[in-house]
């Protein structure tokens, strides 16, 4: 990395073998002894129907939730680096993520310029760290039907796309209501994820849709990224994913 490259000429410079081997080691140090859960997301600018955004905000652009945590024993443990400096960059200016009281990194949905790839950035003082990501296809929301009976389960269908991973939620377009969600929360939740094995579908149950109304369905494929788009961490534990999300609108409202 370009940072810790000059830090090594800086420090051949003025203090010799001695101070570059010191920051060698806390470099490797800090390498092996930390590694990034994240996941990094675009949404869909384009709602289906005018109507539904009067009833309910749908964000759009991109997104993510970043986990830095500890390595223990060889493992990925729930003991969370806080007080970084993490940004989105590689999509026009860099974003910063927002740190939360539990110890992640949080990006609301912003509007971006990344067509297709880009990169999250981690700085730590002297230590600085990158997580590449190439985005993957728009999950093909027209699979699911506009008029839907109520109280009755939706099968969502991914099978022939080379997701490793599938988000979604469905929200009461009326109320605001979340009615079903299978998204991560946490660290351990989303490394299960990330690590499991891939189904071919999705069977959204009948209470997801409880009443009269319209719901929005937000789909988001996920794919892991190779390790070779770690760099500054451990790169075997760290887990990056990146997706894409769409939106579909159904209706459970009666025919006039």
């Amino acid at each position: 990395m370009w940072k810790m490259a000059g830090m090594v000429v800086a420090g051949l410079a003025l203090g010799g073998c001695e101070l570059v081997d010191g920051f060698v080691e806390d470099a490797q140090g800090w390498v092996e002894q930390t590694a990034a859960v994240a996941l990094v997301a675009q949404a869909r600018a384009d709602i289906p129907g005018q109507f539904i955004e009067q009833l309910i905000e749908v964000p759009a652009g991109m997104a993510g939730t970043v986990f830095v945590a500890e390595v223990q024993a060889d493992a990925v443990s729930d003991l969370l680096v806080p007080g970084l400096d993490v940004a989105l960059t590689g999509c026009g200016d860099p974003i910063p993520f927002e740190e939360l009281d539990d110890g992640s990194y949080l990006l609301e949905p912003v509007k971006a310029s990344c067509s297709g790839s880009g990169t999250v950035s981690l700085v730590d003082g002297d230590q600085t760290a990158t997580l590449g990501f190439r985005l993957p296809p728009w999950p093909d929301a027209n699979q699911l039907p506009t008029k839907h009976a109520t109280g009755e389960g939706l099968f969502v269908n991914w099978s022939e796309v080379d997701y490793h991973a599938y988000v979604v939620v469905v929200t009461d377009g009326m109320s605001g209501e979340i009615t079903f969600s299978n998204e991560p929360e946490g660290i351990s939740e989303w490394l299960d994820v990330l690590t499991g094995t891939m189904e071919p579908g999705l069977q959204i149950p009948a209470s997801a849709f409880p009443r009269d109304s319209l719901y929005v369905v937000a789909l988001t494929g996920i794919q892991r990224q190779p390790a070779d788009l770690v760099d500054g961490l451990n790169t075997l534990l760290s887990k990056v994913a990146a997706g894409r999300s769409s939106i579909a609108v159904v209706s459970t409202l009666p025919l006039p």
